[in-house]
């Protein structure tokens, strides 16, 4: 059986990194209603299924994880029989006791084998260990199997930030507290 390690990543894994397929397809996505009356405030989300699947491509650059070793605070890395085979990036919210999963990706042919799992276990722990006391996740509506992988890792849905993507397009965040 192939063995999942976690280890640090370092600039060096970036091309091996970039060769992975990030992309993804999706049959649902999450439909976003906001209530803003006098009355009432309000945001929900409904499961929607497609009409046919659509292609989800990567959010983040990894072209931007060189140029981004100040802000963030964890980059790891999966490898699977000693091959990258996916990567998690957190950074830590400032001014909160927070951090932020901004990017986590498996390669595609290896999804569904617990990597992305693990990821986010070994982020857990780190994440407890150097004092964050919830950690967040960050994801879109239109990445159904992000979501239901937050889910089934216990993260609950914990907010959005509206126009937060290009293309004006909403993040949503899911959230465990490590306290």
């Amino acid at each position: 059986m192939s063995t999942i390690t976690v280890r640090p990543a370092a600039v060096t894994d970036l091309p091996a990194l970039q060769a992975l397929d990030r992309t993804d397809t999706t049959e649902f996505v999450w439909q976003f209603s906001l209530a803003n009356d006098e009355s009432h405030l309000g945001a929900s989300f409904e499961r929607v299924r497609l009409p046919r699947p659509a292609r989800l491509l990567p959010m983040h650059s990894l072209s931007q994880l060189a140029d981004d070793a100040a802000l963030r605070a964890l980059f790891i890395l999966a490898e699977l029989d000693e091959k990258p085979c996916g990567y998690l990036v957190l950074g830590r919210v400032h001014g909160s006791m927070a951090g932020l999963v901004s990017d986590l990706a498996v390669d595609r042919s290896l999804r569904r084998q617990g990597i992305g799992s693990a990821l986010l276990s070994a982020a857990r722990d780190w994440s407890a260990k150097a004092g964050i006391e919830r950690m967040l996740v960050e994801t879109h509506p239109k990445n159904d199997p992000a979501i239901c992988f937050c889910r089934r890792n216990g993260l609950a849905f914990s907010g959005l930030l509206d126009q937060h993507y290009p293309g004006l397009n909403t993040a949503l965040f899911f959230g465990v507290n490590l306290r």
